[in-house]
């Protein structure tokens, strides 16, 4: 991966990095797996041309990231003149001649469950056209920085540099911050308004625009549920309802995903029903 990033800093960035470090640096690496590896490193990783190398990779790195990030928010600035000129055609304009623009929104973070809970520390938010399907806003959120951290643990003060920690609270909050901070850029990054919101379930991102009102107390953004949302909590609906069904024996309409059908299980189901327990059951979980 370093070998790559130089790569990248050499011949994409066309900075002036020296070629004699490629060359070094990969030679190095083949020596990596050499049986004279231990002796070859402790004598050769003194030398002044390593320290360089080092030095080199952590300068494109962070000349890399630069040019992505400007060209992501380049990226960003003609996707909305596209929203827009496709807004304008729509005839989706307000009183003020701003074109509206419904968007789509969702954020994301690394978890995983191996016998006990994890939330990566960082996070992302994304909001995208509609119309266009392309990004019109991105923000990070990181709960971590090794810089900060490092410093912390040995007591020692921070250097000037970039820190990107911007988050210290749960990672689950990080994609509705996110998502509501684009909201109200957007006429000052885009001059768009999101007038639409599509999303999932979450209506935390709805409740606080809904509280700072970003464009307005006579312009509120409306939400539109997630279509694959929708047909999942729907299932979710029908596999409830179905449930008493389940329990007494009766598995005609259970979902595979819960239920393996035994065809050994008793149905009580039809006595239920002949006595009007089940009629019973079904006016308590309506009611419920």
């Amino acid at each position: 991966m370093n070998l790559l990033i130089l790569k990248c800093y050499y011949f994409l960035c066309n900075v002036g990095l020296d070629e004699e470090f490629l060359t070094f640096f990969t030679f190095s690496n083949h020596c990596k797996n050499s049986v004279h590896n231990i002796a070859f490193r402790c004598s050769f990783m003194n030398s002044e041309l390593v320290k360089k190398i080092r030095n080199a990779i952590v300068n494109a790195t962070i000349r890399i990231g630069i040019v992505i990030e400007q060209t992501v928010w380049e990226q960003m600035r003609l996707a909305s003149i596209e929203e827009k000129q496709l807004g304008i055609e729509a005839g989706d304009i307000d009183t003020d001649g701003i074109p509206l623009c419904p968007v789509i929104v969702d954020g994301q973070w690394g978890k995983r469950s191996y016998k006990t809970k994890y939330n990566a520390l960082s996070g992302a938010a994304t909001i995208i056209g509609f119309r266009s399907n392309t990004i019109l806003f991105v923000e990070i959120r990181n709960r971590y920085c090794c810089i900060c951290e490092r410093a912390h643990a040995l007591k020692l003060p921070t250097k000037d540099y970039k820190c990107f920690l911007n988050w210290d609270k749960a990672t689950t909050g990080m994609e509705a911050d996110g998502i509501f901070e684009g909201f109200p850029r957007s006429i000052e990054f885009h001059s768009l308004k999101f007038n639409r919101l599509i999303g999932d379930g979450d209506s935390s991102v709805l409740k606080k625009l809904l509280e700072i009102v970003p464009y307005g107390p006579h312009q509120l953004v409306e939400k539109i549920e997630c279509r694959n949302h929708l047909l999942r909590n729907y299932r979710f609906q029908e596999d409830i309802s179905n449930s008493p069904y389940h329990i007494f024996g009766q598995h005609a309409l259970c979902d595979i995903y819960f239920c393996k059908k035994p065809a050994d299980c008793e149905n009580h189901v039809p006595a239920m029903e002949k006595c009007g327990l089940m009629r019973d059951v079904d006016s308590v979980k309506k009611s419920s």
